[in-house]
């Protein structure tokens, strides 16, 4: 198993006389092997399950965390890939009062990995994810696919179409676009923005709100109830995400993202917008809508979709989401849906818009999204990858 990013981890070591690896499985493994290889020695190996580990902890001693090193101050690892099992265990760490600057994950070793690539070492990397994905080589000459435009776009759009970009992909930014284009009637309310959580006046805020950052994807907090909640944790799991520059922390180099002012934005909370809901994904070349992805319950582990022409025929393929094999009448406001997206993608050469759709029949705004699935999901079949690539072919340059 490769791991990215232990230069990083080695750099820091030199300033920490302990080290503390907490995780044990092949991630776990593979960074002790190599801190030994470079004379480190950790000075023990946590685990929530220490007598299944210890055969596999290179004669580390294997511990239920804890916080009995604190003293000595200590440089705590992090060893797994998944982010969620992530967020726990620095949650059990933080719970013993160790300092998060002693706290070391993945993600941090990824960062900054990738945050010191050039763009020939971001082509070659894209290669390789394309070439693992599709089987193929990308072709950087004279893209024609779909997928291989966007990758080719994340590495060399034109500096003008790429501070336009990322204007549109801050998600704070593009509110005033969006204003200015469609009306306001179609954003979620902004309540507030914040460069720093210790900025944010828990009491000012609403009793139920969306907290998100407005620099990546995925970033979302939905708070039903402020009085449930642990703040503590959401505060550091926001501070968490203003530590990253979201093309780095995937890997993936979408590149209007790197720019971003980063902060963190409040929007009113919308019941049933983010999951009861659907969300339309319409694709536009050159202002005009082409297909339009209807998700069923969005965000969640049931997430479905399926591709319907600007006339509600289905299409069959797709593209990124699993199937959905429903096959739902049109809605009522079909002929708004498509009128939005092409007023919001007026004067781009091509772009998704992604727009929910409320139980009361109206419309909010969600983001524009030039890169889907980072182009490196396949489409089924495969001739729509080429289709979609046409398209944008036939569309002068921004």
């Amino acid at each position: 198993m490769k791991i990215l990013g232990l230069q990083y981890l080695f750099d820091r070591c030199v300033d920490e006389e302990k080290i503390i690896i907490f995780g044990c499985g092949k991630v776990g493994q593979e960074i002790l092997k190599q801190l030994h290889d470079k004379g480190i020695y950790p000075l023990a190996v946590f685990s929530n399950n220490p007598l299944n580990d210890q055969n596999n902890a290179n004669d580390v001693h294997v511990q239920i965390p804890s916080n009995k090193f604190e003293g000595l101050k200590p440089l705590y690892v992090i060893a797994v890939i998944k982010e969620d099992y992530c967020y726990e265990m620095k949650k059990q760490l933080h719970s013993f009062g160790i300092d998060r600057n002693r706290i070391i994950t993945l993600m941090d070793m990824q960062h900054a990995y990738f945050s010191g690539f050039d763009i020939q070492q971001r082509k070659e990397h894209l290669s390789n994810l394309y070439r693992t994905e599709f089987l193929r080589e990308i072709n950087w000459e004279k893209p024609k696919k779909y997928t291989e435009i966007l990758n080719y776009e994340k590495l060399f759009n034109s500096e003008q179409t790429r501070i336009k970009h990322t204007l549109l992909a801050d998600k704070l930014t593009v509110k005033k676009y969006v204003e200015k284009k469609i009306g306001n009637k179609y954003l979620p309310k902004l309540i507030g923005a914040w460069e720093k959580v210790e900025d944010i006046e828990i009491d000012k805020l609403p009793d139920s709100f969306v907290l998100k950052c407005n620099h990546g994807s995925g970033m979302n907090i939905v708070v039903q109830d402020k009085k449930s909640v642990n703040w503590n944790e959401i505060k550091e799991q926001l501070d968490e995400w203003l530590k990253y520059c979201y093309s780095y922390v995937t890997g993936n180099f979408e590149t209007q993202y790197e720019n971003i002012s980063r902060k963190i934005i409040c929007e009113e909370y919308i019941d049933g917008m983010n999951s009861v809901n659907p969300q339309y994904n319409v694709f536009c070349f050159g202002g005009y809508a082409k297909w339009i992805c209807r998700l069923r319950s969005p965000h969640t582990l049931e997430e479905r979709g399926r591709f319907y022409n600007t006339h509600w025929e289905t299409e069959d393929f797709w593209f990124g989401y699993p199937l959905d094999n429903e096959i739902v009448q049109p809605p009522n406001n079909l002929d708004e849906i498509i009128d939005v997206a092409e007023r919001l993608s007026k004067g781009i050469r091509h772009v998704r818009v992604d727009l929910y759709g409320l139980s009361d029949g109206s419309l909010k705004f969600s983001e524009l999204t030039f890169t889907s699935w980072s182009g490196l999901k396949r489409f089924v079949p495969e001739y729509y990858d080429d289709l979609f690539g046409d398209l944008i072919l036939k569309t002068p340059l921004e």
